[in-house]
């Protein structure tokens, strides 16, 4: 079993624990699960016989059928601190210590395993830990192997089931009962998936177990299509799409291959633009009004100004086109100074910007995301992201900031100061003024005086600057609520302000003067910014010395690549016309044939003739063909005018519906048990004369008759209905119903309820009509609903009382029509029954991201068809030998996935899809089933060598230090990261991946001053698991600390100064003297746990062992 070596002269499987050995007969003692032949005092015996022990002489006996006893000897050193760990595993042995389940059983030399496989050999071994925090075992036992006693029974729903016995479940699954006490099962029915079935047909259950029927109308009103007439049921491809007529209505698609945009927020309006030759139509975002710009696959309005994706700030001028600034300029470069200590570039909004230190980030609704910029050489621009004051109006209000700039050549470094606050770019925009100030184009408000918002971007420019300079310049958000009376004021200020000191630093430079240049287009002269040329498909415009058109036909804003049904496409100009034009033209094998594309061995339906493409040529023939069977006796094959063939005529047999029929779901906490089909008509006898009187009470005289007319149908959930293939001897609980509370899980139809259909019924009359008579049945199911769901008791059969779990009207209505006849199209229509095989749809179903206690399910999109006849679809799953399924919420016919949670680790689990359709009769159908087996469980270890040993706090940031990673865990880390929360907050809201695991530091923004937080370090290792550092807990500072703090820094500094002179002056004179004085002295700060405002650090670790508690402190 497992990997465990033969012996080596027989090649025999070597002897157990406890059993008896003889080397010299080659009976050999299990060497790799630490076995030896030893005699009764323990001594190893080369010749003769002996038992197999371990030095640890570990004992185990099976007590039942799923426990376990061991014992052994004590080996824990006298100064342990931890519990005894046991190691198992099931059928086979391991070598990889983190292949084995663990369990810590406390500190005493004996234990029992409880919770385990019946009939299932186990591997058992016992250990210390040597590192509790980094998961590293010590010393262990010798390892044991022994199976446990086998399982007399299976249970399931009330019953007990002999080993060996075969049982049906639900007409799905052929189950037998194992030594194990599991249930081992295979499919009963071949095929899974959908019945793909016609308009007006739905499937039926047949007489015996996987067998179903198909029940279609007959007859229907033919199609008429450009002169063909198509029958009733009939599919046709016209014009490249598929086609079916349904009661003389044509329903019409393009092929499955054909891509369709989908209105969205960006583009509530998609286009469809038929290509000449192509079969699929091509999309594009252009339902706006005619004077719209489209850019970069987005539409906008005339006059609207927007973001472009490198955060441009551009405007639509209708036919004009878009007007954007020019892209990104080279980023300056200054030295390291004390304004500027570490230039760095970083791109954190759409331009890279040099950056002199920390953005910050204490208010991130005010600055985020910031690039400086220069459009012209006497302005500069800085742009970021912000968010609106809350206001009780409805006019967006945005915070002042405070701008400071200094010409970085400047050896005095003089600052000045502009206090800005930013306006909506809609509240200064006008459509109907024609003055050239007002903000025509985009570069008009990024060369001048300007604070705008568009969207959610900020743009600040600043004027009266140098040509060809750089500068510093520090922005910073001002409280709400300052009156803005020094708007736009210039002034040099002596020093800077602590709020402003904080602030974030960038460098930008001005444009030179030789870059704004004019353009020479056809002979003529341009200033910048001016028309050039402009005709039905371009515009021509002068920017910054060179001519730039952009086109605005709408061809051009698309390309349509080469596919399937477009081989060859090309953009053709034609006469007459302004704009090119898409044209599709075949391939080399490929046909043009009446306007369309068509692959050699495609073909296409013309009129009364078929039509194939072979290798460049078309040939046509009759698609008549000679009918001599009759679908009915009465019909008759005639000619009908503009049709190509003879159609069979027949009397459409159709009647209108009887009256109406609606149904309620009711779910009882209660279990079936044996001889269910007695059981169910003596419950539905019971119920009707309980559930009729609460349906009557307090009445109206106009719903009174509905409650006279129900009937009810049991069923013993999905899972119930079993069926034994031979007689055998059962145990069973007293009575034939379990009252047992079912715990109540996702979805409404869980495995064991006893579930009632209870159904109202209504006749149509010219007293009552049909619009009148269905509002009543449906108010009166509802009513019976609300009474229902009012904790209703029932009484069931031999006297349990249950209570009505959940009561739930169905959402749609039935109508009744005559025996043979179905509902289509508000008409009872003559159908007939179909019982020959047909195909099924189904899907692919695959499992992703699993964990140990999770797993996401994926599947292919369920097709057109199948979703016409689609309710909702629902996940079940159950874990690996047992019979009852675990129900989903419904989910939406069009989802794709789903999330698997609350599963138990290292488990095998059953899932599978399941499509509820809206037949009236077989409606659950089988999708798609797999296997998924999860993770083993997440390790306990708390730290795995990680110690956090220093947190440096800030107002809006702190920075966090750890020991680095042990090289004998670096192998196995996978990644790490850090996350962190309030310390009032249960889960932690944020977290942040490090790029590099040998990383032992991390900086923590977006922090509230004056605020406690909790961290941990967190790494994922290799096996699956899990391993946290342990929680440190922090301050950050406030702002009037860190000016207290300036302060005190100050004073120190004078008071160092004046100690260093002192020093130096007695120094001189001992010199003098010749005589030396050494003076040593200083200080360390060191806090433990929570300090407000501190550096906060814990002791150093013992350096011999990485017990917890020689690390105390935060951790």
């Amino acid at each position: 079993m497992g990997e465990r070596p033969k012996v080596p002269t027989t090649g025999c499987c070597p002897v157990g624990a406890w059993q008896t050995c003889q080397p010299s007969r080659d009976l050999w003692c299990d060497h790799e699960l630490g076995l030896f032949c030893r005699d009764q005092r323990g001594i190893a015996v080369k010749n003769g016989d002996g038992k197999c022990k371990g030095d640890f002489e570990l004992n185990v006996t099976s007590r039942g059928e799923q426990v376990l006893d061991l014992e052994w000897l004590n080996f824990a050193p006298a100064d342990y601190g931890s519990e005894y760990v046991v190691l198992y595993r099931e059928n086979t042995y391991h070598r990889d210590n983190s292949l084995w389940n663990i369990r810590e059983i406390g500190n005493a030399p004996k234990c029992s395993l409880e919770g385990l496989k019946p009939a299932t050999v186990h591997f058992i071994r016992v250990a210390i830990w040597q590192d509790a925090r980094a998961g590293i075992l010590g010393k262990m036992t010798e390892t044991i192997n022994v199976k446990t006693r086998r399982s007399e029974f299976c249970f399931h729903m009330g019953e007990y089931h002999e080993v060996g016995e075969h049982v049906i479940n639900d007409c799905e699954e052929s189950c037998i009962c194992l030594p194990t006490g599991e249930f081992e099962c295979s499919p009963l029915c071949e095929l899974h998936g959908v019945p793909d079935v016609e308009d007006g047909c739905h499937v039926i259950p047949g007489e015996e177990c996987c067998d179903f029927k198909v029940s279609c109308s007959v007859g229907g009103e033919p199609c008429v299509v450009d002169n063909a007439t198509y029958p009733h049921g009939s599919e046709f491809e016209h014009s490249c799409r598929q086609c079916t007529c349904s009661h003389g209505q044509v329903e019409c698609h393009f092929p499955e291959e054909c891509e369709e945009m989908e209105a969205s927020a960006h583009c509530p309006n998609p286009k469809r633009m038929e290509v000449e030759g192509q079969c699929c139509p091509e999309w594009y975002c252009a339902d706006f009004t005619e004077d719209a710009c489209h850019y970069e696959e987005e539409s906008y309005e005339n006059g609207d100004f927007f973001i472009s994706e490198d955060c441009g700030l551009c405007r639509c001028h209708g036919a004009a086109g878009v007007r954007c600034p020019p892209k990104c300029p080279p980023v300056v470069m200054v030295l390291p100074s004390l304004e500027c200590p570490d230039p760095q570039i970083r791109k954190e909004g759409c331009c890279d910007t040099l950056h002199c230190n920390y953005v910050n980030l204490s208010m991130p609704q005010h600055i985020g995301r910031m690039f400086a910029m220069s459009y012209s050489p006497l302005t500069l621009t800085v742009s970021f992201e912000t968010r609106a004051v809350p206001e009780e109006s409805e006019v967006p209000l945005y915070c002042q900031y405070e701008i400071l700039f200094a010409n970085t050549s400047d050896p005095h470094l003089a600052w000045h100061r502009r206090v800005v606050q930013p306006v909506d770019v809609r509240l200064r925009r006008d459509r109907t003024r024609r003055d050239p100030s007002d903000l025509a184009a985009p570069m008009d408000a990024l060369t001048r005086d300007n604070a705008i918002v568009v969207g959610e971007r900020v743009y600040i420019t600043l004027s009266g600057m140098d040509p060809d300079t750089a500068y510093y310049v520090k922005i910073n958000p001002l409280p709400v609520g300052v009156p803005l009376h020094q708007s736009m004021m210039d002034g040099e200020l002596e020093g800077v302000s602590g709020s402003a000191a904080a602030a974030t630093t960038v460098v930008v430079k001005t444009m030179p003067m030789e870059i704004v240049s004019s353009c020479f287009y056809e002979g003529k002269q341009l200033s910048h910014d001016e028309i050039a040329k402009e005709s039905c498909n371009e515009t021509c415009r002068c920017t910054f010395g060179k001519v730039t058109c952009v086109s605005t036909c709408e061809a051009e804003q698309v390309v349509v690549a080469r596919s399937h049904s477009c081989p060859e496409p090309r953009l053709e100009r034609i006469e007459g016309k302004c704009c090119p034009q898409w044209k599709c033209y075949p391939s080399a094998t490929g046909c043009l044939y009446d306007g369309m594309i068509l692959s050699s061995g495609q073909s296409l339906r013309k009129a009364c003739d078929l039509c194939t493409c072979v290798n460049a040529s078309v040939t046509c023939t009759s698609v008549c063909q000679n009918t001599h069977t009759p679908p009915r006796p009465e019909c008759v094959l005639t000619n009908i005018t503009g049709q190509c063939c003879p159609q069979w005529t027949c009397l459409i047999e159709s009647h209108p519906p009887h009256g109406v029929r609606t149904s309620i779901d009711v779910y009882l906490d209660a279990k079936c048990l044996n001889d269910t089909t007695k059981f169910k008509h003596g419950l539905e006898k019971d119920l009707l004369h309980q559930v009729t009187p609460v349906c009557i009470e307090n009445q109206s005289a106009a719903l009174l008759n509905y409650c006279n007319s129900l009937q009810i149908k049991v069923s013993c959930g999905s899972h119930a209905n079993l069926m034994h293939s031979k007689n055998r001897r059962r145990k069973r609980h007293s009575g034939s119903i379990s009252t047992t509370k079912v715990p109540k899980t996702e979805g409404s139809n869980i495995a064991g309820r006893i579930n009632v259909q209870i159904s109202l019924f209504a006749n149509f009359s010219q007293e009552s009509p049909a619009d009148l008579t269905e509002e009543l049945l449906q108010s009166a199911a509802l009513q019976l609903v609300t009474r229902l769901n009012r904790s209703l008791q029932l009484q069931l059969p031999g006297g349990e009382t249950v209570t009505v779990v959940e009561a739930s009207s169905l959402p749609h209505v039935s109508y009744i029509c005559d025996s043979g006849f179905s509902f289509e199209r508000g008409q009872c229509v003559l159908s007939q029954v179909e019982t020959n095989l047909f195909s099924r749809t189904s899907t692919n179903m695959v499992a992703t991201d699993v964990t140990d206690t999770l797993a996401v399910l994926t599947w292919e999109r369920l097709g057109s068809k199948i979703l016409a006849h689609t309710s909702y679809l629902m996940v079940e799953h159950r874990r690996n030998g047992e019979l009852d399924w675990i129900p989903s919420v419904p989910l939406e016919p069009r989802r794709s996935t789903y999330l698997l949670r609350s599963l138990t680790p290292h488990q095998t689990y059953a899932v599978r899809l399941i499509a509820s359709m809206t037949w009236p009769e077989q409606s659950r159908w089988v999708m798609a089933e797999l296997k998924v087996k999860t993770l083993r469980q997440s390790a306990n270890s708390a730290g795995a060598g990680l110690s956090v040993v220093e947190v440096s706090v800030f107002t809006d940031h702190a920075l966090v230090h750890w020991d680095k990673i042990p090289e004998r865990l670096a192998s196995n880390v996978l990644s790490m990261e850090i996350r962190w929360r309030e310390s009032h907050q249960t889960a932690y809201r944020y977290s942040q991946k490090l790029p590099d695991i040998h990383l032992n530091s991390a900086q923590l923004t977006a922090l509230t001053e004056d605020t406690t937080y909790t961290a941990e370090v967190r790494m994922l290792l290799r096996s699956g698991s899990i391993v946290n550092s342990g929680v440190i807990q922090f301050v950050t500072k406030s702002h009037e600390t860190k000016d207290m703090e300036l302060i005190l820094a100050v004073c120190v500094s004078c008071a160092v100064s004046f100690f260093v002179a002192g020093i130096l002056a007695v120094s001189v004179v001992m010199w003098r003297r010749r005589k030396s004085q050494k003076s040593a002295g200083g200080f360390v700060n060191h806090t433990f746990g929570v300090s407000d405002h501190e550096t906060l650090r814990v002791p150093p670790s013992n350096k011999k062992d990485m017990d917890p508690a020689a690390n105390p402190g935060v951790i």
